[in-house]
């Protein structure tokens, strides 16, 4: 067999395996990229539910957005055109009766005219969320999460999308039992292009919460288990983090110790967004983050 012959079978084969898994991990944006392009030109189709996090923090301002009564959520990634404009949420909102309130961080403020900023305690704290249509910028939840809603759009079997954080993994891995997915892929944006430690430890308890059969996890998602099993014990750990130290120097870091351990979180918003279950639904073709709990 010529090197060439042997090379071709060994590209083909690269994709058909990961195809064979019922647990997808991935963890930084080049991990998405090349798994998306894989799933689309060469897997089966198959019924499957994308779950994405972004534990600090956007992930979890989102849940505590909705604990504090948001109706509803789009995203738009940050300095960049993709995802949802603000005139589209504008005009979406009239058209449906919701107010549109905007949300989302630049320099550790809210963004322009947004009633919070990214953080779990000013959200499940603002009034002005309950009943609203909340238009959310981020940036590194935002770029994975608009990958995968662009994926899910075009693949050949039903696939839903989630969002989760530490509060609620647990209770989505159940809810997403019961609902009898053929695979689930858990996706993370990471931080800036590397791997971000706290979503990997929150994506490994997800998967760890699912209860599937380890031989058919993929090596990224593989990972992300063995970090929850070293790591969720230890709460200290994810202060050490580099997103934590980021947050820290731009003077957020109380906000690590509200989305791991409660910290000043009040205890009936803890209660409430354990219980959240968020997927992306659609209204007049636009994606919306809503509880599933409500509907």
């Amino acid at each position: 067999m010529m090197n060439g012959d042997l090379n071709r079978q060994t590209y083909d084969a690269i994709p058909r395996a990961l195809d064979t898994y019922k647990i997808i991990g991935i963890s930084t944006p080049a991990s998405g990229a090349l798994k998306i392009d894989m799933l689309l030109n060469h897997g089966e189709a198959r019924r499957q539910a994308i779950v994405v996090l972004d534990a600090f923090r956007c992930s979890s301002t989102l849940l505590a957005s909705f604990s504090a009564g948001a109706w509803g959520a789009v995203i738009k990634e940050k300095g960049v055109d993709r995802g949802v404009p603000i005139d589209v949420a504008e005009a979406l909102a009239a058209r449906n009766g919701l107010t549109l309130q905007l949300g989302g961080e630049l320099h550790g403020k809210p963004v322009p005219g947004g009633i919070i900023a990214n953080s779990p305690l000013e959200a499940c704290l603002t009034a002005e969320l309950e009943g609203c249509l909340l238009h959310f910028q981020s940036t590194n939840f935002a770029r994975i999460f608009i990958d995968l809603v662009e994926f899910a759009a075009r693949c050949r079997a039903e696939t839903d999308l989630y969002v989760i954080s530490l509060a609620n993994a647990v209770g989505t891995a159940t809810a997403l039992n019961r609902m009898g997915y053929d695979r689930v892929i858990v996706a993370s944006g990471g931080f800036y292009e590397g791997v971000a430690l706290e979503d990997v430890v929150a994506g490994g308890g997800f998967i760890d919460a699912l209860g599937w059969d380890e031989a058919q996890i993929d090596d990224e998602a593989k990972t992300m288990v063995a970090a929850h099993r070293c790591y969720a014990g230890d709460p200290g750990i994810f202060h050490t983090s580099w997103t934590a130290k980021v947050l820290t120097k731009i003077g957020r870091g109380a906000d690590i110790g509200d989305i791991v351990e409660g910290g000043r979180i009040p205890p009936e918003h803890q209660a409430r967004m354990s219980a959240l279950v968020l997927c992306v639904r659609y209204l007049d073709e636009t994606p919306i983050l809503r509880p599933l709990t409500e509907e």
